[in-house]
């Protein structure tokens, strides 16, 4: 192998004569030998190049390359660690919920050619980043809900397609769940979703969630509202806590290190009488690494002049 940023070679021999030559690349990136050669070497990345044995003369008959990178042993354990961590956090599905998820996907790729409401194609990627992603946020949930006595009330603000709304509501089918989403096609969509899957637990909502936070029949009565991929959070602090009570939760959904979010939060927490009380990790990974999700509590009622005027949140964030 060559170590990056490195003009030297070193050889590692094969302890296996079977290894293919196609194959040489991928098996020294995976041995024993070639990894802690790096480690003493002190190197953390290499490109590993495997060669053939011709005539009795190592030649480059095929040369197959591969970039390696290598971890330490202590980042090593710490993967493991939080890998068994997440694996316990993982929702289970039954069957049953596992059927309607399925007559979920098919009526949300058919709704789907009429209207926009998802990129994704296949239900492979369906399944990952819509059923599983809204399932890594149950355990969150569940945290937020074991103060409820009686039934939660819980609000899906930016619901779209029904998520993570519509798979909480099958998880869940004790609390009561308001799908809201400003746009009316996407609205009849759920409707139709609630219908077919006969979820009695759900009301589909067709409204700005500025406006809704005025309305008296939603302000101040959710136990719990939740957001995934709807806006950024110093926005959906004002968007979302008017319509919690005093004492309840906005869940967000965001990608890995929200830290810079939250810090451009705080003058909107403060304002709309609410903190941060953690941030969780979740059993979902995207391409820049862990999702999480932020909690956030209402201290006190929220001022009467929030939330402000429908669009001013997005473009005039606090």
């Amino acid at each position: 192998f060559r170590a990056a940023n490195s003009a030297a070679w070193r050889v590692i021999p094969s302890a296996s004569s079977s290894t293919s030559t196609s194959n040489a690349s991928a098996y020294l990136s995976s041995s024993v030998s070639t990894i802690s050669a790096l480690r003493e070497a002190g190197r953390k990345s290499a490109v590993v190049v495997g060669f053939s044995l011709h005539r009795g003369r190592h030649q480059p008959i095929k040369v197959s390359r591969k970039f390696l990178t290598v971890r330490s042993c202590a980042e090593e354990k710490e993967e493991k660690e939080e890998k068994e961590e997440n694996d316990a956090s993982i929702v289970s599905v039954s069957p049953e919920e596992r059927k309607c998820f399925d007559s979920y996907l098919n009526q949300l790729f058919e709704f789907n050619s009429k209207v926009n409401l998802t990129a994704i194609k296949t239900r492979e990627e369906a399944n990952e980043r819509h059923i599983d992603d809204s399932l890594a946020l149950l355990p969150v949930l569940d945290k937020c809900s074991a103060a409820v006595s009686g039934g939660l009330r819980m609000v899906d603000v930016g619901s779209g397609a029904g998520l993570p709304g519509v798979v909480i509501a099958v998880k869940r089918p004790e609390w009561r769940l308001t799908l809201v989403d400003s746009l009316q096609k996407r609205c009849k969509f759920l409707s139709e979703v609630k219908s077919n899957l006969e979820l009695e637990n759900v009301s589909v909502q067709w409204s700005r969630a500025e406006d809704l936070g005025r309305d008296s029949g939603h302000r101040g009565t959710y136990h719990v509202a939740v957001a995934r991929a709807v806006a950024e959070l110093r926005v959906l602090v004002e968007l979302c806590v008017p319509m919690l009570e005093v004492g309840g939760f906005l869940v967000a959904a965001k990608g890995p290190n929200p830290e810079e979010e939250v810090e451009a939060a705080r003058n909107a927490l403060g304002q709309l009488k609410s903190k941060v009380v953690s941030i969780d990790t979740v059993s979902s990974f995207g391409s820049h690494g862990q999702r999480t999700a932020v909690v956030i509590q209402k201290l006190q009622e929220t001022p009467g002049k929030f939330p402000r005027q429908a669009g001013k949140p997005n473009k005039r964030p606090l």
